[in-house]
């Protein structure tokens, strides 16, 4: 399937690294363009991933809501009552530390969590 020009995949979030991601029943790693500029998903969450010619990820949407909680696992209460409450806390821990992470020698856990809790409160204006 395509989708804006790219090869459209979706999944659940199996691994994550610095550069890229790996789906559940898929083998291999998504790999993230250098000409993009995204935020990893988190494991565990339910993605749709478009790919350009050369297999790198150009985009990362996560699924919705609706699918993404039937496929929480049992146990997992807080991400079943509040997915979007969850996405937003992921989405903004994510761009905190991307954005604290180049800042070199100052990234420190409480100055991505400042950050984060900034981004988490404008998402939820």
């Amino acid at each position: 399937m395509t989708t804006n020009g790219y090869t459209a995949l979706s999944g659940t979030v199996r691994t994550v690294n610095g550069t890229g991601f790996q789906l559940q029943d898929r083998e291999g790693w998504l790999n993230v363009s250098k000409f993009a500029s995204l935020a990893l998903p988190a494991v565990g969450q339910r993605v749709r991933v478009g790919l350009d010619k050369a297999g790198y990820v150009r985009e990362i949407a996560p699924e919705a809501a609706a699918e993404a909680a039937s496929d929480a696992p049992s146990g997992s209460p807080a991400y079943a009552a509040a997915p979007n409450a969850l996405a937003a806390r992921i989405a903004a821990l994510q761009a905190a530390t991307a954005i604290v992470g180049r800042q070199p020698g100052q990234t420190t856990v409480e100055g991505v969590l400042q950050v984060a809790a900034h981004l988490e409160a404008w998402l939820n204006r």
